[in-house]
């Protein structure tokens, strides 16, 4: 790749979790092109996952629903100013933002398996290169180095956290008790698809555990108020002294306190991610969803290949991945019922003692530092 650009566009995935993802890409393009001006496209509500990150120039967000006016205007706004478009989206609104934004383009495009090639025909056409999505066996990280290597990108795994700079003051006014003071557990009992829930006395299972071991506990969380009540029938069954900040803390706040922790258990969420990401000791629990695709990368693993297999109970680095039982985990499918608010029988039947086994390991070999 001889071009030079000046000013780059990265078009982000829908989701949160993909955003964080998405950022060894950027890093990768800001290594590349250290001084070009460097902005990411995001959906509203979403800044956050990326703040503190220096990388980036400037988040634009957009809204997730966009009147046809409202699409036009900001079109409009952004004008054909980006020397270099990339888009980790296949969608047609991501390839549209190329089209309009950007002189040279490069984008993932729909998995030809999945529809008639035709239907993406015209992707291709506007890009000078173009990377097929893999649903079914490529991780998402991956995929995007794959993208970067038709720019000629050196390969970047690491993923950048957010950070706030004020989160040492947040943390110690959200948590008197024990910023500073005591060893502490995280634990995310609430995923944002309830799908990918595990059971809730598993959960109370694992904080009586923890508090036996003299280890604080700290639920985070947000703040809506299904998991709000799901956290309050939760308490109820787990020990005095439990603390609460869900919904309290900013992303870039989140990111302090999973370093700080002597551990982490989560299910399939960007929280688990960030947490992965930071190298702290990390329990992933895992039902419908692929790890092959969708698995927390552990610090410090470079790829190409993805740090799990698509089945099993397995440990690399900081992260340990618990899977739920049955021979049809993983069925990339949401739930045993087909929707976002279906239960998951495999993690509805993941036996507490076997993730409380997988907390021991990982505490056993906790950093002294973390303990202290």
């Amino acid at each position: 790749m001889a071009r030079d650009y000046e000013k780059i566009l990265v078009l982000a995935r829908p989701s949160i979790g993909d955003v964080l993802l998405s950022t060894p890409l950027i890093h990768a393009l800001r290594t590349r092109w250290p001084a070009a001006e460097l902005d990411v496209l995001i959906y509203a509500g979403q800044r956050e996952i990326l703040e503190g990150n220096r990388d980036i120039n400037e988040v634009i967000e957009t809204g997730k629903h966009p009147s046809f006016e409202e699409y036009r205007a900001q079109l409009r706004r952004m004008g054909r100013h980006y020397d270099l478009g990339v888009s980790v989206s296949a969608s047609d609104r991501a390839l549209w933002y190329l089209l309009a934004c950007a002189r040279d383009r490069y984008s993932v495009i729909p998995d030809p398996t999945a529809q008639p090639a035709w239907r993406s025909a015209w992707k291709s056409w506007i890009c000078r290169a173009t990377l097929p999505a893999d649903a079914t066996g490529t991780h998402t990280l991956v995929q995007n180095h794959r993208l970067g290597e038709l720019i000629d990108l050196t390969p970047a795994y690491d993923v950048v956290v957010p950070r706030c700079p004020d989160a040492e003051q947040v943390l110690a006014r959200a948590l008197p008790e024990v910023w500073g003071r005591k060893p502490y557990a995280v634990l995310h009992l609430v995923p944002g698809l309830p799908f990918k829930r595990w059971r809730l006395d598993g959960w109370i299972a694992l904080a009586r555990w923890l508090d036996a071991r003299d280890v604080a506990i700290v639920l985070t969380g947000g703040d809506g108020a299904a998991e709000r009540a799901y956290l309050d029938t939760a308490v109820v069954g787990m020990p005095p002294g439990v603390h609460r900040v869900a919904g309290k803390l900013r992303l870039g706040d989140l990111s302090l306190l999973l370093e700080r922790c002597v551990l982490y258990v989560g299910p399939d969420t960007v929280t688990t991610h960030m947490s992965a990401a930071i190298g702290t000791p990390t329990v992933a629990i895992f039902g419908p969803t692929s790890p092959l695709i969708w698995a927390p990368w552990p610090r410090g693993h470079d790829g190409p290949l993805p740090p799990f297999h698509r089945k099993g109970t397995q440990r690399l680095r900081n992260v340990l991945l618990v899977q739920g039982p049955g021979g049809c985990v993983p069925c990339q499918q949401q739930g045993c019922e087909r929707h976002p608010a279906s239960r998951s029988d495999c993690l509805d039947q993941l036996d507490p003692g076997v993730v409380i086994g997988a907390a021991e390991q990982m505490l056993s070999s906790c950093p002294p530092a973390r303990v202290a």
